[in-house]
């Protein structure tokens, strides 16, 4: 908890012991809180921090894009973002690792994108988990922090489709790069990670890009599709002949 952890720090720090602070999730508010004392209060050795999947990332963390909203159901204060501003020369160097889309971690900028959010809710019990996977990319340096993103293969919105025999990982292969282009218009990309960013309910990324985008990522055809035995797969797994002609040809039958 809480209580328990700050002392915890701070014991070490008056020791002179340089260490590093890791936080996930919850911890990394407790963490983000400690590093806040640590800089009004500076440690007489050297400590790092280590966050991941922080509510607090001050571009993407949920308690930064709803800050000041508090929730007394729940207990919970969105207090804002993790402060980047430790002083020199010995500043308190900070890591912070995200997972793509994590609802947590990762919110849309503009919360109105309602296919954002969607994708961001599905994603949490697959991106926030401290198990995942993935190469983390560096998406940049903020002051005393750098930033990296674990990018997902597959939207998390069409991972259930993936468990789909057959046809399942051929739909998500195909529906994932036009939808990505369109829950990505939820994200403002081009703002550094470290900049404290709330909630921008009028944010739109430029409409003709986003087209252009769209139909750059739309197969004009189903290339996963090509060379995929259909007709042997549907004939084997229902027990019935199967044929497939054109429309056309259809129509004169």
């Amino acid at each position: 908890g809480r209580a328990k952890s700050q002392p915890i720090a701070a014991t070490r720090v008056v020791g002179g012991t340089d260490f590093t602070v890791f936080g996930y999730s919850d911890s990394a508010t407790i963490a983000t809180i400690a590093k806040s004392n640590l800089i009004a209060h500076p440690p007489a050795g050297s400590v790092n921090f280590v966050l991941v999947a922080s509510g607090n990332r001050p571009n993407g963390g949920i308690l930064e894009r709803f800050v000041g909203v508090h929730l007394p159901i729940l207990g919970v204060t969105f207090n804002g973002a993790t402060v980047t501003n430790s002083p020199q020369p010995t500043p308190l160097t900070t890591v912070d690792v995200v997972h793509q889309y994590d609802l947590v971690a990762d919110f849309p900028t503009n919360p109105l994108n309602l296919l954002a959010d969607l994708n961001a809710l599905i994603a949490f019990p697959y991106d926030h988990p401290e198990f995942g996977t993935g190469t983390p990319l560096l998406q940049g340096q903020y002051q005393d922090s750098t930033y990296y993103l674990i990018p997902t293969d597959t939207l998390p919105m069409l991972r259930p489709l993936t468990i789909v025999p057959f046809l399942g990982p051929l739909l998500a292969t195909t529906m994932d790069p036009p939808l990505r282009v369109l829950v990505e218009t939820g994200y403002a990309r081009t703002i550094n990670p470290g900049a404290p960013t709330p909630a921008k309910y009028l944010y739109s990324p430029n409409p003709i890009t986003t087209a252009c985008d769209f139909l750059t990522a739309t197969p004009p055809v189903l290339p996963a599709w090509e060379g995929f035995p259909l007709v042997e797969t549907l004939t084997r797994d229902f027990g019935v002949p199967v044929w497939m002609r054109s429309s056309v040809e259809t129509m004169t039958m």
